[in-house]
């Protein structure tokens, strides 16, 4: 990564993401980064640089990355605001008709978005507006959209329970990587949260990684222990297993994956516990 430095003069402004933020929005973008990982990919930074030349580095990189954001949605058609308001109630509506003549009429509406930064293929997946959601894809909708929280089209269809969407967004191209912004979890940890052991297949065999922690101290192998439904627990931990999930993995409580069924105990506790020590779960 290169990070080039400009002047700032008494005019600047930040972005308008940047304005709205509380005071600790810079240790927040940027207190993630490791330390030693940040001076490594900036040999400039030797180990003992002065920590007020690091955080300079980390503000003006979180500054670069935002602008950029910024520059993402400059860079977007302009759509008319009464012409957008009318597309997206047409597909909560469910008029399909209608949303594919303007679509037809005026391509710029597929980058339409409402207050809680929704997009036609959003709406149409948690509608579930089958029909226009093929529609909208074959269109050329930004399948990695992201809204006002970070959700992706994909990330609603896992959240809607709806795998034969997750399967036609993951064939074009949606990242099955890519993180909301409250919690840091992605579509894997969705999914198993939700105990859906056939969108866990998908996911991963789309590359998905199997070990990330998102900000509760969770990776998908703890969030299968502790689902929203525990129908499906006993499939969806072999396919995480398989793929090489840390069976000895902690939470913020510091409790591992056997310590919390051990825990929790239940008619499935044993055979949970088996399935862990055959991966080589550690147990004390």
């Amino acid at each position: 990564m290169r990070i080039e430095f400009h002047r700032i003069s008494p005019t600047f402004r930040y972005p308008k993401r940047v304005e709205s933020h509380k005071s600790h929005f810079w240790e927040e973008r940027a207190m993630p980064l490791p330390r030693a990982r940040f001076i490594s990919a900036h040999p400039f930074l030797l180990p003992g640089a002065p920590a007020i030349m690091i955080t300079r580095v980390l503000i003006f990189s979180a500054l670069t990355m935002i602008s950029c954001d910024d520059q993402k949605e400059a860079d977007e058609p302009v759509v008319d605001p009464e012409r957008g308001r009318e597309i997206l109630e047409a597909i909560k509506a469910g008029k399909t008709d209608h949303v594919t003549r303007m679509i037809e009429r005026e391509r710029n509406l597929l980058y339409a978005k409402d207050e809680f930064g929704w997009r036609p293929l959003h709406l149409a997946v948690r509608y579930r507006r089958t029909e226009l959601v093929s529609f909208l894809i074959r269109k050329g909708a930004n399948v990695n959209q992201q809204d006002g929280d970070g959700q992706t089209a994909l990330m609603w269809a896992i959240e809607y329970e709806r795998p034969d969407y997750v399967e036609s967004l993951l064939m074009v191209g949606a990242d099955p990587n890519i993180r909301e912004v409250s919690q840091d979890w992605g579509p894997l940890h969705k999914a198993c949260f939700y105990s859906l052991p056939k969108v866990v297949k998908m996911l991963l065999d789309k590359g998905a990684d199997v070990n990330h922690v998102d900000e509760t101290g969770r990776s998908p192998l703890l969030w299968a222990l502790t689902p929203i439904s525990h129908d499906n627990r006993l499939e969806v931990l072999p396919l995480l297993l398989m793929r090489g999930a840390d069976v000895d993995v902690e939470n913020k409580e510091g409790l591992t994956p056997i310590q919390i069924v051990e825990g929790r105990g239940g008619e499935t506790a044993g055979t949970l516990v088996a399935m862990l020590r055959k991966y080589g779960a550690v147990t004390e």
